[in-house]
C-alpha cells in the first residue's frame, strides 16, 4: 500500500436513499492509511459513508475512491473488508457451520474464538447466543481475511470488556501487518482510542463539517 495515498477519499459527494432526500451533501472526506476513527453525532451519515466505501451505494454526485480505485471496482472485493453494524447471520446455523459456509480454516477460527471468549459456543446455533456473542461471532466471521482495508461500523457495541480488549488487540495486529483499519464509532472505548493515528469527523445530516484530520 502506498503510504502517500489515502485509504479512501470522498470528493464532493452527495447521496441519499430516496430521490431528493440527501443524507450527505457536498462531502469531502479523506481517510488516511493506518488506524483511523471516523466519528460524528448520531444521524450524521457515518453508516452511509460505510456503504459508499463498500461500493454498495453510489453517490448522486461526486466520487468515492478506495485504495486509489473507484469504490465499485470488482478488484476491490479481495482487497477491502466491511463489517457492518448489524450482524447478518443465519439463526439456525451454528457458528462452526458459518465457518464452513465461508470456507475459513476451522482451526485458525477456533484459535481466535478462544482469544475472544467464544470457543465454547462454536457448536451453538446463532439463535441460542447472547447478543454479545452474536456480535463476537459476526466480527470474527467477517474479519477472517481483512485484506488491505478493513472498515468496522460500531464494532464495540454489545461487547464485554474482554471482547473490547481482544478486538483492540486484533486491530493493533492488523495495522502492524499493513492493513488500514477504519473504525466508525460515536463513542469508542479507550483501548481503541489508544491505537488511533487519525480522527476524522463529519457533521449533521446533509451539512457535513469541514473534515478535520490529525493525531488524536
Amino acid at each position: 500500500m502506498n503510504p502517500d495515498r489515502p485509504a479512501c477519499e470522498l470528493s464532493g459527494v452527495s447521496v441519499g436513499y430516496r430521490h431528493g432526500d440527501d443524507v450527505l451533501t457536498g462531502l469531502d472526506l479523506r481517510i488516511p492509511t493506518g488506524a483511523t476513527l471516523l466519528t460524528g453525532p448520531n444521524g450524521s451519515g457515518k453508516s452511509t459513508v460505510v456503504e459508499l466505501v463498500a461500493g454498495t451505494l453510489a453517490p448522486r454526485a461526486g466520487s468515492v475512491t478506495v485504495l486509489g480505485l473507484p469504490a465499485d471496482t470488482p478488484e476491490l472485493r479481495a482487497r477491502r473488508t466491511v463489517c457492518r453494524a448489524t450482524p447478518a447471520l443465519y439463526p439456525v446455523l451454528t457458528v462452526a457451520e458459518h465457518v464452513s459456509l465461508i470456507g475459513a480454516d476451522p482451526n485458525a477460527f477456533a484459535a481466535r474464538a478462544r482469544v475472544h471468549g467464544l470457543a465454547r459456543w462454536l457448536d451453538t446455533p446463532v439463535s441460542g447466543l447472547s447478543t454479545g456473542n452474536v456480535r463476537k461471532a459476526w466480527l470474527l466471521l467477517t474479519t477472517v481475511a481483512p485484506g488491505e482495508l478493513l472498515v468496522l461500523d460500531e464494532p464495540f457495541n454489545g461487547l464485554d470488556c474482554h471482547g473490547v480488549d481482544a478486538l483492540a488487540a486484533d486491530i493493533a495486529a492488523w495495522t502492524a501487518a499493513g492493513c488500514s483499519v477504519t473504525v466508525v464509532a460515536h463513542d469508542p472505548p479507550e483501548p481503541f482510542r489508544e491505537l488511533v493515528g487519525c480522527t476524522v469527523r463529519i457533521g449533521g445530516p446533509a451539512v457535513p463539517e469541514a473534515v478535520r484530520t490529525g493525531p488524536r
